[in-house]
């Protein structure tokens, strides 16, 4: 897939390799920018980047991607996911951590929970929130019309995979230490066994059990299905 004058859109949540996605783009002199900031400011930045990505606590607004679509009829999208579990180890333990540096004034609200409650009714809100989107998703876009790639970032092939279908180079070897490759080389013990988290997890399994909790994409097989459609490097869900 040629991205030369496409806009890539990158709709996948924050703590889902955005970083390492914005530095291949960087790589490959594609302008990129963060879409943490305020509708009119993004739909200002789209028209004059060549990629954006991360929109911080929230999700890029529904309304805003449609008229993406509607303006920018071409645009490649990048659903990047990666499983339930981690991911939400992922962010409580990123709000843990700026909530110990003090770093929390850039922290955007939600309607759904507050990032700074490191809590199980966070977790659940984080799920609510990944749930909604996904199955929107599969609504939004259509197979065989809109340019949509699903990809799992803690997939072996994850950087091959998307920088096969953007028609991207990879980022060579030792590139930027701080990408890691894509990826964090946690051990599950340091996911999940920390005390400030470990009882959530307790929690989340007790209830949603822990097959959907390591869900790639939805805990619903009828998005999942709709999803499949799309060009992807996922398994069996």
């Amino acid at each position: 897939m040629k991205t030369k004058n496409k806009k890539i859109i990158t709709i996948g949540f924050h703590r889902t390799a955005t970083t390492t996605l914005s530095r291949i783009f960087a790589y490959n002199n594609l302008y990129s920018v963060t879409g943490g900031w305020g509708t009119e400011g993004r739909l200002r930045a789209i028209s004059r980047c060549d990629t954006i990505s991360d929109f911080g606590e929230n999700h890029i607004p529904l309304e805003e991607l449609l008229i993406i679509k509607r303006k920018y009829p071409d645009s490649i999208y990048l659903l990047n996911t990666r499983s339930l579990k981690h991911w939400i180890s992922s962010r409580l333990r990123m709000y843990i951590y700026r909530i110990e540096k003090k770093q929390t004034a850039s922290i955007q609200k939600t309607e759904l929970f507050n990032p700074t409650s490191i809590s199980l009714a966070s977790a659940q809100a984080y799920i609510e929130q990944r749930e909604s989107f996904y199955k929107a998703c599969s609504e939004i876009f259509c197979p065989g019309k809109d340019n949509l790639i699903i990809f799992d970032i803690q997939a072996d092939d994850f950087i091959p995979f998307v920088c096969d279908k953007l028609d991207l180079d990879p980022l060579p070897p030792n590139y930027d230490k701080r990408a890691n490759n894509g990826k964090r080389m946690l051990t599950n013990k340091q996911r999940f066994d920390d005390p400030k988290i470990s009882h959530i997890f307790r929690e989340l399994e007790n209830i949603y059990g822990e097959k959907k909790l390591n869900s790639i994409l939805s805990m619903d097989a009828a998005v999942n299905q709709k999803l499949k459609m799309f060009p992807n490097n996922l398994k069996d869900l």
